[in-house]
């Protein structure tokens, strides 16, 4: 498992179709969001990549099994 420090974190919005240009490696720091806003996805930039969020979806699904 990577383990990155987040500094400056900044959000980001476009279509899902549009990330391919955020494709920069240094551009874009480690912990910024990306919200698509055409289908609702949020990605996340985490090692010198965009991965989808699933961050709300799990604590959502972990707060239904309590």
């Amino acid at each position: 498992m990577a383990i990155e420090k987040i500094a400056t974190v900044t959000h980001y919005q476009g279509t899902l179709a549009d990330i391919d240009e955020l494709t920069e490696t240094d551009g874009y720091p480690t912990g910024s969001i990306y919200h698509a806003v055409d289908t609702g996805d949020e990605l996340v930039r985490f090692a010198n990549g965009w991965s989808i969020d699933l961050r709300k979806a799990r604590a959502i699904k972990r707060a239904e099994l309590l």
